[in-house]
């Protein structure tokens, strides 16, 4: 019963930062209309990956690790398309343009590039597809691909929070 109700208010307190956020009213890129999904996205990344972590130490961890590989990856997938949009010239305004643009062209965009993209979502993702051609290493793939994951999504949320910071309020 316990477990059943720390999805929902793990959900919910995720989402919850996502309406803190928007209170900044004078950092138009943080009330992006993708931030909501974007950080439930993060939460079951954050989810899957501490679970992989920790599934070798538990009864049942290798079909535990059948499991959360695929759904790993699948929000993966997910969090590199949203963080993509987030990260595109496409808002509405002009100051929240200019911090996407931050994290795309600017002071971020290696960080974006190694962290996010390389070692946070492209390296987990082939290392999750080859655990079922590893055989007695796949736990282990799958270990290391849930560590790049959580440092792919940490580096994220350093340089979008920067990035909000970085254009001027005047």
């Amino acid at each position: 019963a316990i477990f059943a109700l720390s999805i929902p208010a793990a959900l919910f307190a995720a989402g919850y930062t996502a309406f803190l956020f928007r209170q900044a009213k004078g950092r138009e890129f943080w009330g992006s209309s993708w931030l909501l999904p974007h950080l439930i996205v993060q939460s079951v990344v954050a989810g899957a990956a501490a679970l992989a972590i920790l599934a070798p130490m538990l009864d049942g961890g290798l079909p535990a690790l059948r499991v959360l590989g695929p759904l790993l990856g699948a929000w993966l997938c997910a969090h590199a398309l949203i963080a993509r949009i987030e990260s595109s010239p496409t808002h509405g305004s002009e100051h929240a343009r200019r911090a996407a643009a931050e994290i795309s062209r600017g002071a971020h965009a290696r960080d974006y590039l190694v962290n996010v993209q390389l070692l946070g979502t492209t390296l987990p993702l082939v290392l999750l597809v080859l655990f079922p051609l590893a055989g007695a290493v796949g736990p282990s793939l799958t270990l290391i691909a849930s560590l790049f994951a959580l440092w792919g999504l940490f580096r994220w949320e350093r340089m979008w929070t920067l990035a909000g910071q970085s254009v001027p309020l005047s």
